[in-house]
């Protein structure tokens, strides 16, 4: 008798574990997503963990694991393992007809395209014998990391003092004012603007007025290059926060800018960028294509064909026309040294030798880290043309 109850109890058990194995996981719905679409480097959001149960059998015990490339730093390390990917994994309990909700912090230390991937759930089941629920797909959605944002202030005021100068020097060459119409006289108005000839046809005073001068576009040429034995990606990185930064602030604000990034993506990776004009010379964003710039931004640019700084001065230089003036260039680059400000200064003295033409002008912006490595590059301060500026990760 106690034999007969015993293989009766063990058939049971075994019933239980077959039926716990083949039905744990039904009603088992995992969620895992980011709380934001986009974020800049240094910023922080969320991943948001949903782990519901829709049956009435509770799950004694459930863990849940997935990854997520490096780059995003989890501000709750417990269970978490970093190597090629961070590793995430979570144990739950959960009772029937319960949805449980878990928030994680996450910081963007790069910039870059990141997915969640490679969601998996084990269950230990009865008597220890694991058991996977697989074939979990993978969340379509996409976190965007930006470029972070920089301190873009003295550029600005840089490229302020070279648009003055530039219209100072276009006086010489050309009337400051465009005529626009006529229009009758007002208290306000100098004496200096009164057409006489068109006041005596009126039989009164009849004013000339003129079309304000637009602010000249500022041209953002951003350099990428970073060859030779040895490679500096920290500066590349300062390069296309500098160049986003400015971008998206002028943008913002509605003013004529023009960004020239100097690689060239085949043509099929460039299918997600809307808006971006494949060139010789590089990639080319017009207007304001806030989200667009930002978005190429995220790429890996590592394996891309570059473009030397030279051509792309050259590419902007030859676009120059006097329906479209081009506006003040502003080359960011971390190659920056001698021989290259004294080439380009020549670049500017040949482009000037055109009878009636204004000299050009041109904003270097040289990514350091201090001012003791700026320093140790001995760049020129007479070169003409070229107005050399420091961009410094640490401050004086």
């Amino acid at each position: 008798m106690t034999l007969l109850f015993l293989a009766l109890t063990g058939i049971l058990f075994l019933l239980a574990a077959r039926f716990y194995s083949n039905t744990w996981s039904r009603g088992v719905r995992i969620g895992v997503e980011f709380g934001q679409e986009s974020i800049r480097v240094g910023e922080q959001t969320e991943l948001v963990e949903t782990v519901e149960n829709h049956k009435r059998m509770p799950v004694a015990a459930m863990e849940v694991a997935f990854r997520v490339p490096k780059g995003l730093l989890f501000l709750d390390a417990e269970n978490t393992v970093i190597s090629d990917y961070v590793y995430k994994r979570d144990v739950f309990s959960m009772r029937g007809m319960e949805k449980i909700y878990r928030t994680y912090h996450l910081t963007g230390t790069q910039r870059g395209q990141y997915r969640i991937s490679h969601i998996s759930c084990v269950s230990p089941g009865l008597f220890f014998k694991s058991v996977f629920l697989s074939d979990l797909p993978d969340p379509e959605q996409t976190l965007y990391v930006y470029p972070a944002k920089s301190d873009v202030s003295g550029i600005l005021r840089a490229a302020e003092v070279l648009q003055g100068e530039k219209q100072s020097m276009r006086r010489v060459y050309e009337d400051p004012f465009a005529f626009s119409s006529i229009r009758e006289y007002q208290t306000t108005d100098p004496m200096k603007s009164v057409n006489w000839k068109a006041s005596a046809r009126a039989g009164k005073l009849m004013v000339n007025t003129y079309a304000a001068p637009v602010s000249e576009q500022i041209r953002i040429l951003l350099d990428l290059e970073d060859e030779g034995v040895r490679r500096q990606p920290e500066e590349i990185e300062q390069s296309i926060s500098a160049a986003a930064t400015l971008y998206a602030l002028l943008a913002g604000k509605n003013q004529p800018v023009r960004l020239q990034v100097g690689v060239r993506p085949a043509e099929d990776e460039l299918s997600g960028y809307a808006g971006a004009i494949s060139q010789p010379e590089g990639i080319c964003f017009n207007g304001n294509r806030i989200t667009e710039v930002m978005r190429f931004f995220t790429r890996d640019f590592t394996e891309d064909p570059k473009v030397p700084a030279r051509e792309l001065l050259e590419a902007a230089l030859r676009q120059t026309s006097a329906a479209d003036p081009g506006g003040i260039p502003v080359l960011i680059t971390k190659n920056a040294d001698e021989a290259l400000v004294r080439d380009l200064s020549g670049l500017l003295r040949k482009r000037g030798r055109g009878a009636g033409a204004a000299p050009e002008k041109i904003l270097l912006v040289v990514p350091c880290r201090d001012r003791a490595e700026y320093e140790q590059r001995h760049l020129p301060s007479d070169a003409r043309g070229i107005t050399v500026l420091p961009f410094l990760t640490v401050k004086d």
